[in-house]
C-alpha cells in the first residue's frame, strides 16, 4: 500500500516534469536555430545543424544513458539530475555558440578561399556545443521507463505516456517560441535587434522557474525530506 500511494502521488510531478522537459527542448532547438543562422548566415545550414546534432544527440543519450540505468538505484531521482545537467549545459552553450562565432571569425581570413573548411569549422563548433545537452536529454526518456515500469506489463503503458506527454510538451514548446517568446524579444520598443541568445536565456528562466517545485517534487518523493534534494533549490 505505502508502494502504491508514493506511485499515485510521484506519477503526476514525473509526467509535468517530462512535459515542461519536452516544451524546453523544443524552445532550446528554435532559439540554437536563430542563433545558428548568425553565425552560418543561411537558415538551410543553420536548420540542418541544429537537427543533425539535436536528433543525434538524443539517439546518443537513449543507447548510453539506456544501458547505464539499469544499473542505477534511484532512477527518477537520476532523471531529476539529468533534467538539471541539461539545463545548465543549455545555458551553457549562450557561451559556447559566441565562442564558435569568434573561432569562425578568427579562421575566416585564412581560409576565406575555402568554402568547405568554413563551412566544418562552423558544424563542427555547433555539434561540440550542442551535444551535451542534447545527450543528457536523450536520457531523460530511458530513465523515466526503468523508474516508474516496475514490470513488463506496465513498460507499454507507461512508455506511451510518458512519449505522449513529452510529445505534447515539445509541441507546446515550439509553438511558444516561434510565435511568442521569439517574436517579443527580438525586437525591443527601439525596434533594435537582438541577438537569439536573449530569447534563449528568457526561456531557460521561464521554464525553471515552473519546473522547480515539480522537480524539487520528483526529487523529493525518491530522497525523501531530508533536505539533501532541498539544498540545490
Amino acid at each position: 500500500m505505502p508502494n502504491q500511494r508514493h506511485a499515485r502521488f510521484t506519477l503526476p510531478a514525473v509526467l509535468i516534469c517530462f512535459f515542461l522537459s519536452g516544451a524546453a527542448g523544443l524552445i532550446y532547438q528554435v532559439a540554437w536555430g536563430k542563433a545558428l543562422g548568425l553565425i552560418f548566415g543561411h537558415t538551410a545550414y543553420a536548420a540542418a545543424a541544429v537537427l543533425a546534432v539535436f536528433m543525434g544527440g538524443l539517439a546518443a543519450g537513449s543507447a548510453w544513458l539506456g544501458r547505464w540505468s539499469e544499473r542505477r538505484m534511484r532512477p527518477i531521482a537520476w532523471y531529476g539530475w539529468l533534467e538539471l545537467g541539461t539545463a545548465a549545459t543549455a545555458a551553457a552553450s549562450l557561451a559556447g555558440l559566441g565562442a564558435v562565432r569568434e573561432a569562425y571569425w578568427a579562421a575566416y581570413p585564412y581560409v576565406s578561399g575555402h568554402a568547405s573548411v568554413l563551412l566544418a569549422v562552423r558544424l563542427i563548433g555547433a555539434a561540440l556545443v550542442l551535444f551535451l545537452p542534447t545527450f543528457l536529454m536523450g536520457g531523460t526518456l530511458p530513465m523515466l521507463v526503468r523508474g516508474l515500469a516496475r514490470d513488463s506489463a506496465e513498460l507499454g503503458r507507461r512508455l506511451a505516456r510518458l512519449y505522449w506527454v513529452n510529445t505534447a510538451g515539445a509541441c507546446f514548446g515550439t509553438v511558444a517560441a516561434g510565435f511568442f517568446f521569439l517574436p517579443q524579444s527580438v525586437c525591443d520598443e527601439h525596434s533594435r535587434v537582438r541577438s537569439p541568445s536573449t530569447c534563449l536565456r528568457g526561456c531557460s528562466r521561464f521554464v525553471s522557474r515552473v519546473a522547480r517545485k515539480a522537480l524539487r517534487r520528483c526529487l523529493d518523493r525518491s530522497y525523501g525530506r531530508s533536505g539533501k534534494a532541498r539544498a540545490f533549490f
